[in-house]
């Protein structure tokens, strides 16, 4: 039985989704597969690969208690989430399995891991992936949306509105996704987010933001929405922008992806060659356009 997940970067509306604005994430080229296999033995072998390099396993026994493994802690999330999946299915559970999970990216880029893990192991017992992400990470559930989305989606939690679109390429095409270097805690971020006072009117805010980023019919607009989503948020984290602390001489605009602080960013510009040769200098060379990262 084999399954695949795509990664996923959200565009428009980190944070204020959780508060029930929308949200604009666009699936990934980067993803995880997993191959489930029937096993001889009574156990359940669970093992992680990132780009073909085994980093993570764990032994279960028939009751699903962990026997061994090489990480306690995530041990425990997998014996978590197969025993949700048991009390749903117990007839999966009738012989022993072995798991193998490969992602053709690199864990610390925040690109969906655990999105991509639940969609997966949806997929394969049936069980619904959002009470999965309930009942385990938690979090808005706009990347388990684009786990299985073949274009960009704008996303509501509230009854988990998913609607598929398009960004025109005179957009996309000037748009390029820089890796920061941090890797970001999402549930550590939510956690402290939760904190902070969110009004009716950012949320309405929010979603005319995503609106008029959705309709732009030019790379001005567009860039008028990423300063604007970033003013907002600043205001509400009372955090510094991303562009203001690192980046001030840059021409063009510069907004943070996801959890502030960390993971990937995305720059507009009007040159390619030029806007790479700006990060190059400042030893951000992990980079991609938009074609390079979009699911097709």
């Amino acid at each position: 039985m084999y399954f695949k997940a795509n990664g996923k970067l959200m565009l428009f509306g980190e944070y204020l989704v959780i508060r029930g604005s929308g949200c604009l994430a666009i699936p990934l080229k980067f993803n995880q597969d997993i191959n489930i296999q029937k096993s001889k033995t009574p156990f359940y072998f669970w093992r992680s690969k990132e780009l073909g390099n085994e980093w993570f396993f764990v032994q279960l026994n028939r009751n699903l208690e962990v026997v061994k493994t090489s990480d306690s802690a995530k041990g425990k999330i997998i014996q978590q989430l197969l025993k949700i999946i048991f009390e749903k299915r117990t007839d999966l559970f009738h012989q022993g399995l072995t798991f193998e999970i490969n992602s053709n990216f690199r864990r610390d880029w925040g690109l969906g891991s655990s999105s991509t893990l639940i969609s997966l192991l949806s997929q394969w017992s049936g069980v619904d992936p959002y009470e999965l992400l309930d009942k385990s990470f938690g979090g808005s559930g706009y990347d388990i949306a684009c786990a299985t989305s073949a274009t960009p989606v704008l996303y509501k939690v509230r009854d988990r509105i998913v609607k598929r679109i398009e960004l025109p390429k005179n957009i996309t095409s000037q748009l390029l996704f820089i890796y920061s270097g941090n890797k970001q805690s999402s549930r550590s971020e939510i956690a402290g987010f939760n904190d902070s006072k969110v009004l009716d009117s950012h949320i309405q805010k929010m979603n005319e933001i995503i609106g008029r980023a959705t309709g732009a019919e030019n790379i001005e607009e567009f860039e008028s929405c990423m300063e604007e989503n970033e003013i907002l948020l600043k205001n509400i984290l009372n955090r510094k922008r991303i562009k203001s602390v690192n980046f001030a001489d840059y021409p063009y605009a510069i907004k943070s992806l996801g959890a502030w602080g960390g993971d990937f960013f995305m720059a507009s510009f009007r040159g390619e060659k030029e806007a790479r040769a700006y990060f190059d200098k400042k030893n951000l060379t992990t980079q991609f356009s938009y074609a390079e990262l979009i699911y097709r």
